[in-house]
């Protein structure tokens, strides 16, 4: 009896030391993406897991099945990020017939011109045009300040690739108006506030409208709309 329990023992020791045999442990070195954000990718795997954000390392422990999926992942997510490029129109429009002031680009005109024959707005006049450099998957941000102040913010964003085609897809983007109405204790003061926000997919090279926001303006009692249009563009 004792002889084969010993047996039963030295199978079981076998069988956990085959097992412990069969876990190796690998670090990878990432070259474009942070450790952290790889790991967002992994942590549903059976793998023991570890980051180090000053050498920008994964450690990995796991069946060299697993490994094998870890290596794959790497190879598809571990790439520089591309960049793309957002050219905004923000456009102050009216149903007063006036047309088009400011100098706005002939391409964005004649978007403007399709927008005018399937709404109500007939005078458009350009209050700024920021450019928004991005990188792919990155948060990106810009404000501006005037007669009527913005802040654009893109708060995920990534770029497909599908069927011979690329675009990017934002998720969401936002964008936010304000009237400055005043000062008080040297600070601006805002009234009325509006905004678009949204989640699209845009074609490399594509014009889209975002949207028409009414806000009122100090010291009027009509409102005014603000449209606004983007181009996206892959660098």
């Amino acid at each position: 009896m004792k002889t084969l329990i010993r047996m039963k023992l030295a199978v079981c020791l076998l069988g956990v030391t085959m097992a412990q045999a069969q876990i190796e442990t690998r670090v990878y070195e990432l070259k474009w993406r942070s450790a952290e954000e790889i790991s967002e990718i992994l942590r549903g795997f059976s793998i023991r897991l570890e980051t180090s954000p000053s050498f920008n390392t994964l450690t990995v422990a796991g069946e060299p099945e697993k490994l094998a999926l870890v290596e794959g992942i790497l190879e598809k997510f571990d790439v520089a990020a591309r960049d793309f490029e957002l050219q905004f129109y923000l456009l102050k429009a009216s149903s007063q017939e006036g047309g088009i002031k400011n100098g706005i680009p002939e391409k964005i005109a004649e978007v403007i011109g399709e927008l005018s024959s399937l709404t109500k707005y007939k005078s458009f006049e350009l209050i700024d045009a920021p450019n928004l450099r991005a990188s792919e998957g990155k948060r990106a941000e810009i404000n501006g300040q005037g007669a009527i102040s913005y802040n654009i913010a893109i708060a995920r964003n990534a770029i497909i690739d599908s069927d011979g085609e690329t675009r990017i897809r934002f998720d969401p983007i936002e964008i936010n108006f304000r009237v400055p109405v005043g000062y008080k204790e040297g600070r601006v003061v805002y009234g009325g506030h509006a905004g678009v926000r949204t989640s699209l997919t845009v074609a490399d090279q594509e014009t889209v409208v975002l949207g028409a926001s009414r806000l009122k303006e100090a010291d009027k009692d009509e409102g005014v709309a603000v449209v606004t249009i983007l181009t996206a563009k892959l660098l």
